[in-house]
């Protein structure tokens, strides 16, 4: 009898996993990972037409050596890397949003905000 309870145990265990498997595999299916790649896709476009030129391709930054940006010597500032190595994740997203929208607080830097240029989709998406 203990024996039978065993059985009937592993077997409903291996229905149920199995059951869980395939339900995520069909889910998976019903969601593909291409709208994370259009989006990845739509927002990469965006920064290269919008962004790369200041930011540098991959936002490498301006100049490698002043990847964190900084005043430039003639005045204005370099444009820093966005692509972790510079300081930017240091700040919060609410603050960036507000860059990126309006432009910098600095009266001599290249900075201009987007508002009327990009929409928050295209500004979200870069």
């Amino acid at each position: 009898m203990k024996n039978k309870l065993v059985l009937i145990f592993a077997v409903a265990l291996i229905f149920g996993a199995t059951s869980l498997v395939l339900y995520q595999q069909k889910k998976q299916e019903a969601h593909p990972q291409t709208g994370k790649a259009a989006q990845i896709r739509f927002g990469a476009q965006v920064f290269s037409q919008n962004c790369a030129s200041c930011h540098g391709k991959g936002a490498v930054g301006e100049n490698s050596q002043f990847i964190k940006g900084g005043a430039k010597i003639g005045g204005g500032y370099w444009a820093p890397a966005l692509n972790g190595t510079a300081h930017a994740w240091h700040h919060p997203p609410e603050m960036l949003w507000e860059i990126v929208k309006f432009g910098s607080m600095a009266q001599d830097s290249p900075m201009r905000g987007f508002k009327g240029k990009l929409s928050d989709q295209e500004m979200n998406a870069a």
